[in-house]
Parts: C-alpha cells; sequence; structure tokens
C-alpha cells in the first residue's frame, strides 16, 4: 500500500463542506483546493456529522476519478449513536469528484458536516486496529499485538499483507454493521460464538446432575423431536430429562415421546388423563427429578449443544451457586438464528420491570423445593413468579449469569417471542407476581403496566413527610441558562420542600451578578461564592459540606425540566435502602438521548448508554423506557442521600472535570449500594454549555491525565460492566453486536 501524504500536503487537500441539504438527487461536495482536485492517492478519513436521519443507519458517498475519471467507490459510513462517524477507505487513484447520495426511501436529510482528509499510514493502521480492537470480547483492553488473534488464516488470506489482511477484517466488520439485522449476529455466530465454549467436562460424574424439566401441551411434532433432541445432543452427559405431557390430545405426542424413553433411560415421563395448566404439570414433571439442579425448557424450544456443560462448568467453578441464567436468542419460523438477547448480570430494578432473564435458567433443586414449585394462579408469568420467589431465598452473590447464548426461543403464531401481546393475560400474572413478591418483603408499592407489554412500572410508597432535598447547581456566567435551570425547579417541578445553593465559580458577567442577588430573595434559594479554579469535584464537596437537605441533587445549570415528577421518582427511588445513586434520562435540545445511564468501558473508558437515539425510541430490550440498575450515572442530574455521600467521601477531587461522577459512583457501588437509573424523570440537558468541550491543548492534556487516573484506579472495573454484556460493542454506545 502506498505511503501516505506529508503533513504540508495533507493540509492542502483536506475537504470540508457544511449544511449539505439531500433530497432525490445527489449532491456534490466540491473537493477543489485552489482549483485543483486531490490528487493523493492512498488512505482517506471520511467524518461525517448527520442530522436526524431516516430510513438506513448510514450516509452513501460516490467517490470517483482516476486517469479517465472512470473509477468509482460507493463508500457508507455507518452511523454511530455519536455526534460523528468516520470510517477509512483506500482509493488507489487521484479523486476528482465526491456526492452524497439519496435515501432509498427517497427522503430529506441533512449533513451538518462532512471532511475528507488523507489519512498518514501509521494512523490507518492504527484506526483500524483500534475498531477491530474495541469491537471484540476477546482483545477489549488487550496489546494491539494480539489483535492477530481476530484472523482466522483461512484460504482467502493467503497471499495477502498484513496491512491489506487488516483492511479486509476492517471492512468486514464494516459490513455487517451496515447491512444490519441479523447480519451482525450470523458474523458473531460464526467468528465469536467458537471461542466462547468451555471444553467439555473430562470426568462428568463431578458434575452436577441437572434435571431438564419439560411440560408438554400438544407441540407440533417436529418442534417436540428438535426439543428433545437438543438435550439428547449435549455435550454433558450428567442429566435428566422429565418430561410430563399435560393430556395432549394430538396422538403423535405421546408416540414420540415414548419413542425417546425407550431409546434412552435418562428420559422421564409422566402423562396427565385431564388437561390442567402449565404450573401444576410442571411442577409433576419436577416431581420427576432427582437432579441437584434443575432447568427448565420448553416443548418447542431447544438448548444449545454445549449448554448444559458451560453451566456444569460455572457450578464446578463456584459451589455456591444457588441460580445461573444465560443469554438466549430466538428461532425464526424457518429454524434460524436471530434477534439475541444478550442480558445484564443480575439486575434487580431492571427484573421488577420485566422478567428480562427468562431462558435460560438453571435452579439449584432444593431452593425450588423450598419455593414450593411452581405457583398456581400466575400461569402465563409463572417462570418469572419462580425467579421472583427464588431470589427472595438466596442472595445476590449466589445468582450468576453466562453471557453465552445457552437457548434458543422459537417464534411461532402462539408464543410471547413473536408477540407479547398474544397473550395477554401474561401482563396480568406478571403484575400478580410482583405484587406479590413486594408483600412478601412487606415493601407498600404500587405496580402499574408500563407502555409495552409485560412492562412495568413500581411506585414505591414513602408514607411521612417528604425529606428536605438540596439541589446544587454549580454556575459561572450564562445567566439565561441559570434562570432556565433555576425557573424549571421553583415553577414547573412538583416537589416542594427543596433548597436550591447556587455555587457561584468566578462569575464575572454583570447580568449574571445581577440575577444572583436578586434569586437570593427567594426563601428557598442561596448563593454561595466558591472563587477557586474550576474542579467540579470540590464544588460538589464544598456544597454538600454546606447543604441542609438529608437528600442531595447535583444539577448543571445547563439542565431543564420537563417532567414535573421528576424530582419526586428519583427522591423516593433515593430513599431506599440499597439504593445509592440515581439519574435520569436528559435530552438533548433536538429530543435525542443525551443520557440513559453510563456503561463502563465504552470508548475505553465509559459513555453514556444510547446516546443520540430519539427520545422515544425503546432502545435495547425496551431498556431505554424501564427502570434498571447501572454502574454509573452522569453528575449533571445526579440524586443520593447525604448520609451516602459523607460515608464515601463525596468526590475525588483528583478529578477536576472528567468522570468524576463516574468515579464516585463507583465508590457506591463498592459501598454496597445499587445505582439506578429511571426513564420516568426527564430534563433537557444541554451539554457542556458553561465551560465548553475540550477542544484546546491544555483541556485535551487534562482529560487525558483524567482518564489515566480512572483505570489506574479502576482497572477492570473499567473494562468489564455487569450491567452491559460482553458480546456488545465497546466501541459505538447503540448496543450493537461486538465481533
Amino acid at each position: 500500500m502506498l505511503d501516505s501524504p506529508p503533513s504540508w500536503l495533507k493540509k492542502r487537500i483536506r475537504v470540508n463542506a457544511e449544511a449539505l441539504a439531500v433530497g432525490t438527487e445527489p449532491v456534490a461536495v466540491d473537493v477543489r483546493h485552489r482549483g485543483v482536485a486531490p490528487f493523493w492517492r492512498g488512505w482517506w478519513l471520511v467524518e461525517v456529522s448527520p442530522g436526524q436521519i431516516p430510513g438506513p443507519g448510514y450516509v452513501e458517498l460516490k467517490v470517483s476519478g482516476g486517469r479517465a475519471k472512470g473509477q468509482v467507490l460507493d463508500i457508507k459510513i455507518p452511523l454511530s449513536s455519536s455526534r460523528s462517524s468516520k470510517r477509512l477507505f483506500f482509493a488507489d487513484w487521484r479523486i476528482s469528484e465526491i456526492a452524497l447520495q439519496p435515501l432509498s426511501s427517497g427522503e430529506d436529510f441533512l449533513v451538518h458536516r462532512l471532511s475528507l482528509a488523507p489519512a498518514l499510514h501509521r494512523f490507518a493502521v492504527r484506526h483500524m486496529r483500534g475498531r477491530l480492537m474495541a469491537g471484540s470480547r476477546d482483545l477489549r483492553g488487550k496489546p494491539l499485538r494480539d489483535l492477530s488473534k481476530l484472523f482466522a488464516g483461512g484460504e482467502e488470506d493467503a497471499g495477502m499483507s498484513r496491512d491489506q489482511l487488516l483492511y479486509r477484517h476492517y471492512e468486514d466488520e464494516l459490513h455487517a454493521l451496515l447491512e444490519g439485522g441479523n447480519k451482525l449476529y450470523e458474523r458473531w455466530i460464526r467468528i465469536v460464538e467458537p471461542k466462547l465454549v468451555n471444553s467439555v467436562m473430562e470426568d462428568q460424574s463431578e458434575g452436577p446432575k441437572i434435571s431438564v424439566v419439560m411440560p408438554v401441551h400438544n407441540p407440533p411434532e417436529e418442534q417436540l423431536r428438535r426439543a428433545i433432541e437438543s438435550v439428547l445432543e449435549q455435550s454433558y452427559g450428567n442429566w435428566e430429562l422429565c418430561i410430563a405431557d399435560d393430556a395432549s390430545d394430538r396422538e403423535y405426542v405421546r408416540s414420540v415421546i415414548e419413542e425417546y424413553r425407550r431409546g434412552d433411560s435418562r428420559l422421564k415421563v409422566v402423562a396427565r388423563d385431564t388437561h390442567g395448566h402449565i404450573s401444576r404439570t410442571t411442577n409433576e414433571a419436577l416431581a420427576l427429578a432427582t437432579g441437584d439442579f434443575v432447568a427448565f425448557l420448553d416443548h418447542d424450544d431447544e438448548l444449545s449443544p454445549f449448554a448444559l456443560n458451560e453451566v456444569a462448568s460455572v457450578l464446578r467453578d463456584q459451589p455456591p451457586l444457588d441460580i445461573v441464567y444465560s443469554d438466549e436468542d430466538f428461532l425464526d419460523p424457518s429454524g434460524n438464528r436471530c434477534s439475541p438477547h444478550f442480558k445484564s448480570d443480575w439486575n434487580p430494578y431492571l427484573l421488577y420491570s420485566h422478567n428480562y432473564v427468562t431462558h435460560l435458567c438453571v435452579y439449584r433443586s432444593e431452593l425450588v423445593a423450598r419455593a414450593g414449585g411452581m405457583r398456581a394462579g400466575v400461569e402465563g408469568a409463572q417462570d418469572y413468579d419462580l425467579l421472583l420467589r427464588c431470589s427472595q431465598l438466596t442472595e445476590a452473590s449466589r445468582i450468576h449469569h453466562i453471557p453465552k447464548v445457552l437457548y434458543h426461543w422459537r417464534m411461532s403464531e402462539a408464543s410471547t417471542a413473536t408477540d407479547a401481546g398474544r397473550k395477554g393475560y401474561t401482563h396480568a400474572a406478571g403484575k400478580r407476581a410482583l405484587n406479590d413478591f413486594f408483600d412478601r418483603e412487606k415493601t407498600p408499592v404500587r405496580v402499574k403496566s408500563a407502555d409495552s407489554e409485560n412492562f412495568y412500572r413500581v411506585t414505591f410508597d414513602t408514607p411521612g413527610q417528604d425529606p428536605q432535598v438540596t439541589l446544587i447547581v454549580p454556575t459561572k456566567d450564562n445567566v439565561e441558562l441559570l434562570k432556565t435551570c433555576i425557573e424549571g425547579i421553583l415553577n414547573r417541578t412538583d416537589y416542594r420542600n427543596i433548597e436550591i445553593l447556587i455555587i457561584d465559580n468566578n462569575s464575572a458577567d454583570p447580568e449574571t451578578l445581577r440575577y444572583l442577588e436578586d434569586i437570593q430573595d427567594a426563601a428557598v434559594v442561596r448563593v454561595l461564592k466558591f472563587d477557586e479554579p474550576f474542579n467540579f469535584a470540590r464544588i460538589c464537596n464544598f456544597a454538600a459540606a454546606k447543604a441542609r437537605g438529608e437528600i442531595l441533587g447535583f444539577l448543571n445549570n445547563d439542565v431543564d425540566v420537563i417532567s414535573a415528577d421528576w424530582l419526586d421518582e428519583m427522591v423516593m427511588l433515593a430513599r431506599r435502602t440499597e439504593v445509592g445513586c440515581v439519574g435520569a434520562k436528559l435530552l438533548y435540545a433536538d429530543d435525542t438521548i443525551q443520557h440513559a445511564g453510563v456503561i463502563m468501558g465504552l470508548g475505553g473508558y465509559a459513555a453514556h448508554s444510547h446516546r443520540c437515539f430519539p427520545k422515544d425510541s425503546g432502545g435495547y430490550f425496551n431498556r431505554l423506557k424501564v427502570r434498571q440498575n447501572v454502574s454509573a450515572v452522569t453528575g449533571a442530574c445526579l440524586v443520593v442521600r447525604a448520609a451516602v455521600y459523607r460515608q464515601v467521601a463525596g468526590m475525588d477531587e483528583r478529578l477536576a472535570v472528567a468522570y468524576n461522577d463516574v468515579d464516585f459512583c463507583l465508590k457506591v457501588t463498592d459501598a454496597g449500594y445499587l445505582n439506578v437509573f429511571t426513564p420516568f424523570a426527564q430534563l433537557y440537558h444541554f451539554e457542556s454549555k458553561t465551560r465548553g468541550y475540550e477542544d484546546t491543548a491544555e483541556k485535551q492534556a487534562r482529560f487525558q491525565l483524567e482518564k489515566d487516573y480512572l483505570v489506574k484506579k479502576w482497572g477492570d472495573r473499567i473494562r468489564l460492566d455487569p450491567y452491559y454484556n460482553p458480546n456488545l460493542t465497546h466501541s459505538r454506545e447503540d448496543f450493537s453486536i461486538g465481533s
């Protein structure tokens, strides 16, 4: 591959274009500099900052040139959830024309900015390596030399140079991302999944005996056969399959079951004479079980061939475990694997919102017996109810998530995997299971239905007087932003027992100073001077020491209230004894997501979940619409009990600007609390309007020091977020599949 241009030439042939409106015709981008078209042949980096683009998640460029202008490249730039997207391409000829292509739908769209610049060879290599490394669950955070482990070294790689091989894999990942849908998952199945499978246990007699429990009622014959065969095909052999037939009236059901029972003594069968319900039938299958653990399999679903071996391996290595669950995917009507659900580790507040665990779930047999087995009256949500009851009988440390796809849930006309609404009774049953769960906890709640079927919103009753909340608002000049923030609190916030503590950090603007003087006439507002260089962590610690409230709320001065009950929601959660920090759903001015919880490891450090998604999007498996535990929330809107803040000694003042909120939340987690994101508290956040962006050498150097400090302090906690699945990418914020 060609050498890259010297820096003096690079400056002369850079292309920048702004505010490009694209309709039904291509829009040409001027690539000429002083009347001369770019003549470099080699690596190019294109960067696009789009508006909201309907339809496909990419922008397409047609790049043409060559001596006869007959060379053409169609360059598709996948749009990430961040504000700009980059990709490399290689042109072995002189570029003469560039044009943005219309969408296939014909809809108009806007590109805020497009830039094109030649890339140095070493930059191109570093960029491609970084993209591939960040997307790989195996290589994330590892040295670049480990990248070769990604390359299969097949026949198609023969004769390719190292750069060519790197570029091919880079292009392969981009193409999978561009094709979207199931293509990315098919690539994951082909490349990643084989590396995740544990070797088969040599002495399986040392592993636990697992009873697979399967209630049956009139499944299609082929699907019943596949369900049974998926157990027979297990690489781990210390199992038994306990089948209870719920009076099926299709003649083949009993003959198929009997056929397999005769062929393998590990099958145990009981047949009911009258049709009951799934809870009773499952309990009859449970009565046959003699295993140390029980796993549940629906009569038309399938286990992955290595499912029980993975479970047994984990139980061998961690004997105290009581509950083990895995990731799952779906089988379409043609039997193809699709729509994987890569789940969070144990996430109580997500569980209070819906049964995110579902399949595969394996329980210690003694635990199921103590819980009383399946319970009548919650049919349709009997697995949710069992999980809730069993979780009350054990500890979070004894519940383990295996981040591997061990269960295939069949999408059929009668299945909730296809449409939860087909079984509307399941929603009512789940609601009943949740109410009963909190009754056993002696926790007064109201369980409401959320926007989607089988999703819920739990309101915790908090009797007595509302505690005083001190809302801490650091500010410097920008009086209009501050006015909007304070007026939103005073005039559009339902919660009334508040004090507002404005921390003035060296404001000099006369209008701001007049406003700060006047606003103190309000009984609930105090203004304190902080005449030191900006240090967000130190300002927060200073303010917390002066606060009168039992609960502290940290707000940037560039937020504005959307939902009047935002503070009621956050305080309700912060009052829970197990809860530490509570974060809100924050939107940009264009009504896209700015914050929905912080995920560790994104971008190498930490970043916001689902950033730039539309405000009404459900996000990954509806996670934008439900409460859930997260590792951290942004300090732009963070509520926490004052006692918890003092317990962890507040914020680390060595993190003056960046990541102080992340560090604080991790300290709160280490102290034994759960951090919670709630979508039911909504505010606008006009990000970085006061301090600006990290756009100077000094700011960037400071930013890098703080990133380095965070990584040194927290190590693997940065790389591995328990609430974000390792099979998902770390290079984007959209919960797309990694490689």
